[in-house]
């Protein structure tokens, strides 16, 4: 199959996953009101960021090692499996002591909410590698199907909290670490014949995996936190939980532009990690013009009818929701392609490069975002959060032109060679890559 095929697949099972997606937010978002989605969305970023800052990269470390020595695969992956346990069990530990001692900013929860935070995060690490493991070999029909089972799983454990009259913020909270549960599963099953308990971490490996992860981890960690430090700036400013539920509603709808594309980006750090030098020019060039026509489209869509679907979705009472949707749309759009840029560069062992712009990035969003979230509340943090991100995609232009000779007038608009490229691609039994 060729990559554009499994490009395809993996997206479309990616925008079916949307679908369920949508169709739980909808209803988490319609049962808990403004404010109990502020309090869920707060524990859900800090459950992200604290499961990449523990994660140390080692599941995108042990992908890019088997790229490049395949018959070590099984040594790689049982040193990652270890120590993604020891490390994720940390992690866990610290983020269920940090909701504990800081009430005040995250809300009170029960004991067994603390236990599962403690539990969730080396378990969704843990299943990073195994989906990781299935990149390795661009295992497309697996990966749809792992996308696809946890996104439904997510609706049916929402909609039974609901059908019974349960669901309530602890209970989201749980819905959403469950997904984690269903990808291990899914991918223990899949890599069983690999795993081989007794094969316990050496420390050259373990060295390996962990240098190179932790170059790998700091771009991805700062990937989330441009993401989510104004979500976690407007609790802090503002000390509202209805405003931050209104926040991450418009992003949610913004952010749908780039959700599906987002499942191609591994899949592009595996096609880019084992590419020629002489090839790569072209073939980002070709990623990128493709991005920037179906990043147009989408935002140009949303842009249009975001309202009626912000009513429709979540009703009324999240209007106020709108203004930073719409600031943040573009925003959005253009963050797609930056996490494409990224892609590339820790393909081929830049990851550093990338950690420094989106450091940059962040810094410039959090900046803005205590100076203008005071001033015009949410709409503020949104305007903060799109001029990082417009930031971000030109200093990554600038960055990829100069290391790999990509021409960047050559990235924006697609050609009659582009469209029949993708339609060899689409409808010729060659197997040949692109």
């Amino acid at each position: 199959m060729s990559f554009i095929r499994k490009s395809l697949l993996v997206n479309s099972s990616a925008f079916v996953g949307i679908l369920f997606g949508i169709l739980q937010t909808v209803i988490v978002t319609r049962v808990l009101g403004p404010e109990g989605v502020g309090r869920y969305s707060l524990v859900l970023a800090a459950l992200i960021l604290v499961t990449q800052l523990f994660s140390f990269g080692l599941p995108l470390s042990y992908l890019y090692h088997c790229q490049k020595d395949r018959g070590r695969q099984r040594t790689y992956l049982m040193n990652a499996f270890w120590l993604v346990l020891f490390s994720g069990l940390a992690g866990g530990c610290v983020l269920s002591y940090l909701i504990y001692s800081h009430n005040d900013y995250f809300g009170t929860f029960p004991f067994w909410i603390h236990l599962l935070v403690a539990f969730y995060i080396p378990i969704s690490i843990e299943s990073m590698v195994g989906r990781n493991d299935l990149m390795v070999d661009l295992e497309a029909r697996r990966l749809s199907a792992m996308n696809l089972t946890t996104h439904i799983g997510h609706v049916l454990f929402v909609a039974l909290f609901y059908v019974f009259g349960l669901l309530t913020v602890n209970q989201a909270i749980l819905s959403f670490c469950l997904m984690g549960v269903i990808r291990l599963v899914m991918g223990s099953v899949w890599m069983r014949r690999k795993l081989a308990f007794g094969l316990l971490p050496d420390r050259k490996t373990s060295k390996d995996l962990l240098l190179m992860g932790i170059r790998q981890s700091w771009a991805d960690l700062a990937v989330l936190v441009n993401g989510k430090i104004s979500l976690l700036v407007i609790r802090y400013v503002l000390d509202d939980f209805e405003q931050v539920g209104y926040f991450s509603r418009g992003q949610r709808i913004a952010l749908l532009v780039i959700t599906a594309g987002q499942a191609v980006l591994p899949m592009l750090f595996s096609r880019w990690a084992g590419i020629s030098a002489d090839k790569l020019p072209e073939h980002v060039q070709r990623v990128l013009r493709f991005c920037f026509a179906l990043v147009v489209c989408l935002a140009a869509g949303l842009l249009i009818f975001g309202k009626w679907i912000l009513i429709i979705l979540y009703g009324r009472e999240f209007l106020p929701a709108l203004m930073p949707m719409l600031i943040l749309m573009p925003g959005t759009g253009l963050y797609l392609i930056s996490r494409a840029l990224i892609q590339l560069l820790g393909s081929r062992g830049r990851p550093e490069i990338s950690a420094g712009l989106l450091l940059i990035s962040s810094g410039l969003t959090a900046g803005l975002s205590f100076v203008l979230t005071p001033i015009w509340s949410i709409s503020g943090a949104a305007a903060a959060e799109l001029t990082g991100n417009v930031v971000l995609l030109v200093l990554l232009l600038l960055v990829i032109r100069r290391l790999f000779n990509v021409q960047l007038r050559q990235c924006f608009l697609m050609n009659k060679q582009d469209f029949r490229v993708i339609y060899k691609q689409l409808f010729s039994r060659s197997k040949r890559r692109v």
